[in-house]
């Protein structure tokens, strides 16, 4: 099973906002750029959300809700290969 930890930290310390428009740091940007390659490549997808400064939930719900709603991803899907670890705890 191939897997792959994406440490939101790295390129996300301070998520921003739902849309690209919004601002650098987007969820749009982590759901385009960062989470439908490693879907595509991987059986499981860690995703570590520790170390940023928060997470507003715009750039949440269009990171994971957008999953299923822009990308047409079925939700048993996403759940299955999606897993989000809060406190370095993989």
């Amino acid at each position: 099973m191939r897997t792959i930890t994406i440490k939101l930290a790295d390129n996300f310390e301070a998520p921003g906002g739902r849309y690209r428009q919004d601002g650098p740091c987007s969820g749009e940007e982590f759901r385009e750029d960062y989470l439908l390659p490693a879907l595509q490549t991987h059986d499981k997808i860690i995703v570590d959300i520790s170390d940023t400064f928060g997470m507003p939930t715009g750039f949440a719900s269009e990171a994971f809700e957008g999953l299923i709603e822009h990308a047409g991803l079925p939700f048993e899907y996403v759940q299955s290969k999606l897993e989000l670890v809060p406190n370095n705890q993989e």
